[in-house]
């Protein structure tokens, strides 16, 4: 099986068994399955690498976030002063491996990724993730809630803008990331079905912003289940696919077979 172009819609921490159990079809599409995944072990920013690296996750650094912030800082940082002053000092920036390793999008020409985690996630969201660190939300009932309905509201204005460059460009393999789908389930678990009814209309979106022959791969790099993340990705194509991934690591290959 192959195809002449190729879209990514990648969910973090989709969780496989809620897709199924909720049948949410746009998420299924014609065939869908699991890989297992070291979520325990491996940080998303590493897990990301290496599904456009291809090379394991072991590869990359293990701090994605506050890396230019002394460790002497890093060590004070349970006064919440310090953390800010540190972020408004050395000016954190996105754990980011483009220029620094061959990735899918330098492999395939020309191609259009749009806030990829661990390439080029688009600043605005990068800003969210600080405003609402997942440690120092949870436990916070009114902030965790104040998080979801502002990460969903930002994933409307990222779909949008994903869509218009879908149509308007030129392009062989685009990929674009949702992370509203983990954030909202270490936050507020309850609010699950919602944000995966979300996530189910963001895809029959995207799908239906490119033509028949397009190969559409939906992919997670961990799933999540009462909060905690389980030891498995989900995948699903709108084709019947050859060759199925065992790690997260296959992608990369798997997709320049795909595309032929």
């Amino acid at each position: 099986m192959t195809a002449e172009n190729l879209l990514i819609i990648a969910f973090d921490g989709l969780e496989a068994t809620l897709v199924e159990k909720w049948n949410l079809t746009n998420l299924l599409q014609r065939i869908h399955g699991t890989y297992p995944v070291e979520s325990e072990k491996y940080a998303t920013p590493a897990l990301w690498s290496a599904f456009i690296t291809g090379l394991p996750p072991s590869s990359f650094e293990a701090r994605f976030v506050e890396r230019n912030v002394p460790e002497f800082l890093r060590r004070l940082a349970f006064v919440e002063a310090i953390k800010k002053l540190g972020r408004l000092v050395f000016k954190p920036r996105p754990f980011s491996v483009k220029g620094r390793y061959e990735t899918i999008f330098e492999k395939v020409q020309p191609s259009l990724p749009y806030n990829v985690f661990s390439y080029n996630e688009e600043p605005i969201q990068f800003k969210l993730r600080l405003k609402y660190s997942i440690p120092e939300t949870i436990g916070n009932r009114d902030k965790c809630l104040d998080a979801c309905r502002e990460w969903m509201t930002l994933t409307t204005e990222l779909t949008d803008k994903f869509v218009n460059l879908l149509k308007g460009g030129d392009w062989r393999i685009a990929m674009t990331h949702f992370y509203f789908t983990d954030i909202i389930g270490h936050l507020h678990p309850p609010m699950m079905k919602k944000a995966y009814l979300e996530a189910d209309s963001i895809a029959q979106l995207l799908r239906s912003s490119v033509d028949s022959e397009t190969m559409v791969l939906i992919v997670s790099d961990h799933g999540m289940r009462r909060g905690v993340h389980t030891e498995y990705g989900f995948y699903s194509s709108n084709l019947v696919l050859d060759s199925k991934p065992t790690d997260i690591t296959d992608f990369c290959s798997l997709i320049l077979e795909w595309i032929g």
